[in-house]
């Protein structure tokens, strides 16, 4: 029997969602997708009667798709289908035009009423945000309740009706940036040289951050929450090799300050890993931070939360939810932070004899990670 190819790999990935572009296999998925006599009632034209017209759409909105832009098939961290989700420039209609950029969801009805719609809905609008846009929308049906409070669960505003777009008079949502800032930054692996990280990022009184780790053994999507003071509040990964997959969420307690971790994994890698997911919880108590293995953007969050940009040579000595990659396997990281001058920061591992003073940027974003990573310039692939 020959093996079936693996699926495309992780762009996004949410506490319990993945997203990731569609391919001719979800054909018989998309098909049953918009069979939903609910979609069709409100988008007459979504309507497929055959499952060639889903592989022609799939065809279509892959061809259309860029970095940050398209549709995405909304998968479980097993990888079961659940829906679909979509950031695109909008159609104007006749006689109007701009460059607004909506979001819209899609459930498939046998994954109906789980909050699936507004988890990839929130996941794609802070997506969109950290990868520059400031003002997002969404057009709903008037007559489409369920929608609508989607959109207003993720936090988007009503704007009333409008006819701007798509010829016809439709209710307007909009979110904004707010009084965040983005980055969109890439290191390179100085280590390994077919390693690519890249980050989107949006900063304001912390950091929420979406981003890739790319080799020449597997791809990973992850996604940081650290908005509240710098501190993490959840970390979700997926990892896919060839013929494996692995996801981890990763979520600190804001009470009590507990780490838990919920895991998935399938196939087999073509190394042992150690498995996903916490080895000790009672070691990481006190721990603030994550830190992803291999990936620099992690150390922005104690360098910000210390106020370590100054020429103090004050230590501080901090417990880190250490994911290793790609295993997921996540342990106590003891590891010691001072600062040198706006522009270093001295890095001390707790557990291995190395230091680096990494070269960070007026956001606190690592430039250079000694024998580790380097800032390059960012090329995301479709």
């Amino acid at each position: 029997m020959t093996a079936l190819a693996d699926p495309p790999p992780p762009d996004y990935v949410s506490a319990r969602l993945i997203l990731r572009r569609f391919d001719d296999r979800d054909a018989p998925f998309v098909h049953e997708l918009h069979a939903n006599p609910d979609l069709l009632r409100f988008i007459p034209t979504a309507a497929m009667p055959r499952v060639e017209d889903a592989a022609a759409w799939i065809t279509t909105v892959s061809e259309s798709a860029s970095p940050g832009r398209g549709w995405w098939c909304v998968t479980l961290h097993d990888g079961t289908p659940v829906g679909a989700a979509v950031l695109k420039p909008i159609r104007y209609s006749a006689g109007e035009s701009g460059d607004d950029v909506e979001i819209g969801w899609r459930s498939h009805t046998a994954h109906a009423g789980r909050g699936y719609a507004a988890e990839a809905g929130a996941l794609l609008l802070a997506a969109g945000f950290a990868d520059g846009l400031d003002r997002i929308i969404a057009v709903v049906r008037p007559d489409n309740p369920a929608s609508q409070a989607v959109a207003r669960r993720i936090g988007m505003a009503p704007l009333g009706a409008t006819s701007r777009y798509y010829d016809t008079t439709i209710d307007l949502f909009e979110a904004t940036s707010a009084d965040a800032h983005s980055r969109q930054v890439a290191w390179r692996g100085l280590d390994d040289p077919d390693r690519r990280d890249s980050a989107e990022v949006l900063l304001a009184d912390g950091l929420y951050g979406v981003g890739r780790q790319v080799t020449g053994d597997y791809t990973a999507a992850w996604t940081v929450d650290a908005r509240d003071g710098w501190i993490t509040r959840t970390v979700a990964v997926a990892v896919q090799g060839r013929g494996w997959a692995r996801t981890l969420t990763l979520t600190r307690d804001q009470d009590t300050g507990r780490w838990s971790s919920e895991t998935t994994q399938s196939g087999t890698p073509p190394v042992p890993l150690p498995s996903p997911g916490i080895v000790d919880a009672d070691a990481l108590d006190g721990a603030l931070d994550c830190d992803l293995g291999l990936c620099p953007l992690t150390n922005t969050m104690p360098i910000r939360r210390l106020a370590l940009q100054t020429d103090t040579t004050a230590e501080h000595s901090l417990t880190m939810a250490w994911i290793d990659m790609p295993s997921l396997n996540v342990i106590a990281g003891p590891q010691i932070y001072a600062g040198i001058d706006a522009d270093h920061v001295r890095y001390t591992s707790g557990t291995r004899d190395f230091t680096a003073d990494l070269t960070i940027d007026k956001d606190g974003l690592v430039r250079t990670y000694p024998q580790l990573a380097a800032r390059t310039a960012l090329d995301r692939p479709v």
